[in-house]
């Protein structure tokens, strides 16, 4: 009983010399979310992930399918509008590259809108003077998210206008950098 007696003296003690019992810890837990770029092209269509590909789009125009069976010669290729409008909301910056199967020439990124939800930190135009085929080039780059604030991903959108010189319309890569 003594032995009892003593081991609760002693827990006692040490009780006192320990944190008082209205002590706490805080942990602060944080979320890695990965970016993801959401695009938006010409026609609707929605693409998104952490990295979004517009392929090329073809030099070819409807006319040129004319008596095609008859293998007739095609004078010129067909370039289309040689531009393109997108919109692009990010949650990290974005990065747009350009590769090109020929040679491209007065590569233009312009923001022509931003959302009311939207941010542009970074530059509103870039100029590229030349692609070279193979060999994808940095056309465009944010130094934050698209959003400034809460909303949906359209609201947060910037739209933007890329327009070359060349035969053939380059492939677009948008990435979502890491922050």
């Amino acid at each position: 009983m003594f032995r009892f007696s003593f081991l609760l003296v002693c827990i006692a003690v040490i009780g006192g010399i320990c944190l008082p019992a209205n002590a706490s810890t805080v942990q602060k837990v944080r979320f890695a979310q990965t970016g993801i770029v959401m695009v938006w092209d010409e026609t609707g269509s929605l693409q998104s992930g952490a990295e979004v590909n517009l392929g090329a789009q073809s030099p070819v125009s409807p006319a040129d399918y004319i008596g095609a069976h008859f293998l007739e010669p095609i004078e010129a290729a067909y370039t289309g509008d040689n531009q393109m409008t997108i919109k692009v909301a990010s949650n990290a910056p974005i990065l747009v590259m350009a590769n090109a199967s020929a040679p491209l020439t007065d590569v233009r990124v312009e923001v022509v809108y931003v959302e009311h939800n939207a941010s542009l930190k970074g530059q509103q135009s870039t100029v590229t003077n030349r692609i070279v085929a193979g060999s994808p080039e940095e056309i465009f780059r944010t130094e934050s998210k698209t959003a400034r604030t809460k909303g949906s991903a359209e609201s947060q959108a910037l739209t933007l206008q890329i327009s070359w010189s060349g035969e053939a319309a380059p492939a677009i890569t948008i990435s979502a950098l890491d922050q």
